[in-house]
This record gives C-alpha cells, structure tokens and sequence, in this order.
C-alpha cells in the first residue's frame, strides 16, 4: 500500500472535516483454502491482506491510553472473522472484512484489498496460466527453512526429540501463524526456545506470544549470535511485565543455544519450539546438523 491509498485520498477532499486520521494494518500473511476451481480445494495458499480506514478528526488521545483511540486489533479481529470458515471468492471475504471495519462511528471509509501469492506469479509469468493446476501444485510443495519447519524422531549429540519445530518468524503475523501451526499440529505440553531482537519487544506481539505460551510447558529465554538479540534476563522481564506472571510457563534462562537444546533434552517428550528469529533457528539448524 501507499501512504494513503488512492481511494481514500479521494475522499479526503470531500470529507467536511478540519482534520483526518487513517489506519493501517498492512502485509497480513494467512495460509487458506480458498478457490471455487475444483484444483484449488483443499489446498493451501498464501493471502495477503492491507486494511486502511479513513477517520474523521486529527486530535492527539487524551491522555496517551489506548481506550482514547481507536484499537486497530479491531482490524485483525475483521480478519479472523472473515476466515473462519471456508469462501470460495476473495470477494466474500473483503466483503465481510470491510463490513465489519466500517462498524464504529468515527470510521468514514474503508479499503480492503487481498492478493495471492498466484496472483503475483501469474502477472509475472502469463504463460503459467495454461499450466495452472500443475503449477499450484509444484508452488503448494515449496518450503522455506525455519518457516513452520515440522520434525520428527531428531537425534542431536545422543537424545532424541519427537517433534521439533524450527520457526524464524519474529513479527505478530508471523507469530500468530506459528500459533495456529502449533494449535493445527496439536502439539501441547511444549518446550519453548525463544530469541529475539531488542527492537521486536513491542506490546503488539503479546497476544500472538500468549497464543503459544497457553500449551508450553518450559519457556528457555535464549540469545543468540548476534548485536540485536536481547539479554534473556530482559526478554523475560519485558514478558513478565506484559503477560503477567501467572500467565507464563515455568522459564529458564541460557548463555546459548546448545544449552539451550540440553536443557530441552531433559523433558525430551515435550514437542520442542525454537522460535522468535531466524537467527536463533539458524543457530539451532546448524547445532542439529552436525
């Protein structure tokens, strides 16, 4: 999206109003089945969506508290609603989203767009229309590392995991996709590895975080090779400040990934989760691999 997108900017000047606000939610990535082709049922494909609402007034919050604005969770809530269930348009799905973004009062217009990873690839191959259903399938087998990276049966330096997942993503969409992943995965009772960079404890990744901390047993605060990553000692302060204590799982503390995965290796039957940057899962592949 641009700044403002092209449809608001033409409202803007018609709106009777000494001042505007707008509201963006942008590069929202979700893994659904979606199509009305017969090839694109029960198949899983990247949708993106932008949201921008155009508000009326410009005057700063009172008194710098998120119940003075308007929360633009209600934006992610918009989305979680609209897929819940199965369409087989993308015009159902916009349409609901823009339904309910357009329910509070001081919302004066709204723009909903989606796109598909195989929109993208047929604008810029033509020639893979003709082929479509050969090409989803090959574009549906392809896996990035340490993107929702599923294990089984991992041996390292003499213990053995059941489950481990390697996941590198480290902003809330991400986030909550791998909660999601986790939840369709049923994998409960986990142990946690967790790294992060300082500029990523941000308040807006907590609901994602709480999504994955419900069904982990072990939460490991673990750094990694790197100037960004945070102290583990922080990171766990910033948690215990945001989440609260009673809601976080029992949490440990290492100097490093190999210690990390040795502390793991003590609840071995726990499914394992190294996640929150793709440094730390890269840290962790290389560990597994030798």
């Amino acid at each position: 999206m641009a700044i403002t997108t092209h449809h608001l900017s033409s409202i803007i000047g018609k709106i009777e109003s000494s001042g505007w606000t707008t509201l963006r939610l942008e590069d929202v990535v979700m893994e659904l089945d979606i199509g009305a082709h017969d090839h694109e049922k029960g198949v899983k494909q990247p949708v993106r969506f932008d949201i921008e609402v155009l508000l009326e007034g410009a005057e700063p919050p009172i008194n710098d508290q998120i119940g003075d604005v308007l929360d633009y969770e209600y934006l992610h809530r918009s989305i979680e609603k609209a897929t819940s269930h199965r369409s087989a348009l993308m015009e159902t799905i916009a349409s609901s989203i823009l339904e309910s973004i357009l329910i509070p009062e001081n919302v004066v217009a709204g723009v909903v767009c989606l796109r598909t990873a195989w929109t993208a690839f047929e604008m810029m191959f033509p020639q893979a229309i003709d082929s479509r259903e050969e090409n989803l399938e090959i574009l549906s087998s392809v896996k990035l590392p340490a993107r929702l990276e599923y294990r089984k049966n991992v041996e390292w330096n003499g213990h053995h995991f059941s489950s481990l997942v390697l996941d590198g993503g480290h902003n809330a969409d991400a986030l909550e996709a791998l909660a999601l992943q986790l939840e369709d995965w049923q994998l409960t009772n986990t142990t946690v590895i967790l790294g992060m960079s300082g500029d990523k404890l941000q308040p807006v990744l907590i609901p994602m975080l709480e999504k994955i901390f419900r069904s982990c047993a072990l939460l490991i605060a673990c750094p990694f090779d790197s100037p960004r990553s945070v102290k583990p000692k922080e990171l766990l302060r910033f948690l215990h400040v945001e989440i609260g204590s009673e809601k976080l799982p029992k949490t440990r503390t290492v100097p490093g990934a190999e210690e990390a995965l040795g502390l793991a290796a003590e609840s071995k039957e726990n499914p394992l989760v190294v996640c929150g940057s793709f440094y730390l899962a890269g840290e962790g592949m290389k560990l597994l691999s030798d």
